[in-house]
């Protein structure tokens, strides 16, 4: 069977960080928005039909009939989309998959641990959460290089004062020691960090997402502190 693509045109976008935006895209009025969070799209810009990219969606598909990407300026791809992608540009989309989605048990524990813009499928899980109403608790872990390369910091700190369920942490891995501006936690991820945080050893789903090298070593960091592999998910965006 042929892989469907659709032209989706880029009514908005939204400048989140010194580097990052959210691109709005609008799917055919046909366009089934039976999709679940943490599922992602693949496009490629119009000139380079033969380079694709898969991003996950950062918006819940009970905002509305629109799809959201949230895209880093980095990496050949990235940056050209990132530079290029203008309101009004039609994009060719291979619609929602993927099986980085939440348990079908709300009342689940999640530890979901993310680098960089590794964060944005948590931003959709997180949203639908509370859109449904489910009693899912949720403790988020996010490493970035420094404070201003924070993605939605302000919507996830929101979110959890909506949700008492909902806990959201940061660790920032390139900090100066001198520099005390940042008062949260410091370093790369860790097991010290995982078991300080987690919402139940013995039943919460990890969820990791981020760069090869991020996911391979939280991934397996998770597996050396005795989580076993059904409830350690990961996405891996190479």
């Amino acid at each position: 069977m042929p892989v469907q693509i659709l032209d989706m045109p880029v009514t908005q976008i939204a400048q989140e960080t010194w580097d990052t935006r959210t691109f709005r895209l609008q799917p055919p009025a046909e366009f089934d928005s039976q999709w679940l969070p943490g599922q992602f799209i693949t496009t490629y810009l119009p000139a380079d039909p033969k380079t694709r990219k898969a991003y996950s969606l950062s918006n819940s598909p009970l905002d509305g009939h629109f799809l959201e990407i949230t895209i880093k300026q980095m990496g050949d791809f990235g940056a050209r989309f990132y530079e290029t992608a203008r309101v009004g540009m039609k994009l060719p989309v291979i619609p929602p998959r993927g099986k980085f989605i939440l348990p079908d048990d709300p009342a689940r524990p999640l530890m979901l641990i993310s680098g960089g813009s590794g964060v944005t499928p948590y931003r959709s899980m997180m949203r639908w959460i509370v859109q449904k109403k489910l009693p899912t608790r949720v403790v988020t872990l996010y490493s970035v290089r420094t404070p201003p390369d924070i993605i939605f910091q302000r919507e996830f700190e929101e979110l959890c004062r909506q949700n008492p369920n909902f806990s959201f942490h940061v660790t920032c891995t390139r900090l100066p020691a001198e520099d005390d501006s940042w008062q949260g936690r410091r370093g790369r991820v860790s097991p010290a960090m995982v078991e300080e945080l987690t919402p139940d050893r013995d039943r919460a789903v990890y969820y990791v997402c981020g760069g090869h090298e991020f996911v391979r070593d939280v991934a397996a960091m998770l597996h050396g502190m005795g989580f076993p592999k059904e409830r350690v998910l990961f996405e891996d965006w190479g």
